[in-house]
């Protein structure tokens, strides 16, 4: 479409879900986001029962493909990204199969592995209004907002509990106890600080859940005309904080990565918000630089990421860090940080087993990856990983096309392929340190589809077609 053809109108034609229907969509969404089946309070709650992960999307997956078959609907959408996780899967159930030691671990990874996929096609099929897709959003805002103050309560009920020390814990159905630590201590001998406790979450992954609905309510604030953008921006503005305060290198870096793309495409595709934005991002960077300068925190995340530079081993990098101050604060020359380590002896894995890999056990409990990309080239090897790396790839482009071909129409609501492009982005960076699966950024993805499919559908029935 030529860049000085004027912006189009269209409005959504799909029926919205029931107002039943939606919670129970939103709640098991939540429940899977969260991961609440690994909550000790859940746990405690149910006497011990450990609910397995992939059960709820397994059900709602056969749901929808009963009723698929019902109404004799296509059962699957012959497209690239499509074609990429039905790869993904069938090479993965390959190397499980040939690579664990036994049937039931087979199945039993196969099914932490692929639950994620089947939740991703569920919500496709159920989330067929955009205005659904908003409310979704800002249920994970809300929920996302009330964890960070569990959170922070958290924190402050349990300050003065020692690093590590185990705060809460409950004996499963299986047999294994499941604890609540305190968070990881970090620091010089001189100064020392705690991480944010979580609620049961590793950092970065804790950061992960935050960060998207982070960029919400920045895109919210920007783009809407309602009073309630002021409570979003607030919300937003508070769970930052909490990610900064994980001192998670991952975590903070793939967040800010995502708000600075996000910014730079509301900046560069509207040019009616690029004061407010200018403004916006200004008192942001004053507001935090205050508020951290005057905390031990600050200087510690940049000591973190110091280490990252320490650990090449390139003596001028070391001579400048030394200039700083920040050696004194490093740990020995001789540390290496362990993500690091953990990746040497993933290429050493890999190259040994470079098909079908080594197998989950081996990548979970011998080298405890924490990089998703490395994690399935260990476990699962080559074959599984080519699928699943293009389906990441062309799921970002598929949703840069959709930001260049929407950006001509004025929608209804506010376009939200700035925000899923922006996540998207965020996800492959956030990626280097998310070894195991997880609900959450498959939740996003599949709102990302979902929006962009309905989008590109009202605009076709209300007779404005998009040209390539």
């Amino acid at each position: 479409m030529p860049e000085h053809m004027p912006r189009q109108t269209f409005n959504s034609n799909k029926k919205r879900m029931s107002r039943i229907h939606f919670i129970f969509i939103a709640a098991i969404t939540v429940f899977l986001y969260f991961e609440i089946m690994t909550q000790v309070w859940f746990v405690k709650l149910l006497g011990g029962y450990l609910v397995k992960v992939w059960v709820p999307p397994l059900l709602l997956f056969i749901y929808v493909l009963i009723k698929k078959l019902v109404r004799n609907e296509n059962l699957l959408e012959i497209s690239f990204l499509n074609v990429m996780l039905v790869s993904y899967a069938l090479f993965g159930l390959t190397s499980m199969f040939l690579k664990e030691e036994t049937f039931h671990l087979a199945i039993k990874y196969y099914l932490i592995m692929i639950a994620p996929v089947w939740f991703y096609a569920v919500m496709i099929n159920q989330f067929r209004n955009n205005r659904d897709i908003e409310l979704m959003i800002k249920v994970l805002l809300v929920c996302c907002f009330i964890s960070s103050l569990y959170v922070y309560f958290l924190g402050a009920k349990y300050s003065s509990v020692a690093s590590g020390e185990t705060i809460e814990e409950v004996k499963t159905s299986a047999g294994n106890i499941l604890v609540l630590n305190k968070g990881a201590l970090f620091g010089s001998k001189e100064a020392e600080v705690q991480k944010v406790t979580t609620a049961g979450y590793e950092q970065g992954k804790y950061c992960g859940m935050l960060a998207p609905v982070i960029l919400f309510g920045l895109l919210f604030f920007l783009r809407a005309r309602r009073k309630s953008k002021y409570l979003f921006l607030a919300m937003s503005g508070f769970m930052l904080i909490q990610v900064v305060l994980t001192i998670s290198r991952a975590g903070i870096a793939s967040t800010f990565i995502g708000i600075v793309f996000l910014t730079a495409l509301i900046y560069i595709h509207e040019k009616s918000e690029r004061t407010k934005i200018i403004l916006l991002s200004t008192s942001a960077l004053i507001l935090i630089t205050i508020i951290l300068a005057s905390r031990y925190e600050m200087n510690l995340i940049l000591v973190r990421f110091a280490e990252i530079l320490s650990n090449l081993g390139i003596k001028q990098v070391n001579h400048f860090l030394d200039i700083l101050g920040f050696s004194s604060m490093i740990k020995g020359s001789s540390y290496l940080d362990p993500h690091l380590y953990s990746i040497g002896r993933s290429l050493e894995a890999f190259y040994a087993q470079p098909l079908f890999g080594n197998g989950y056990t081996f990548a979970t409990f011998e080298i405890n990856e924490h990089n998703r990309y490395f994690f399935i080239l260990v476990s699962s090897g080559l074959l599984t990983f080519i699928p699943y790396f293009f389906f990441l790839g062309g799921l970002t482009l598929f949703i840069r096309k959709a930001v260049r071909q929407l950006k001509h129409f004025k929608l209804p609501g506010i376009n939200y392929s700035y925000l899923f492009y922006a996540c998207a982005v965020m996800f492959l960076v956030k990626l280097l340190n998310e070894g195991m699966e997880t609900m959450y950024y498959w939740i996003w993805f599949a709102l990302a589809m979902a929006w962009i499919r309905n989008s590109r559908r009202d605009l076709h029935t209300s007779g404005e077609l998009i040209r390539k």
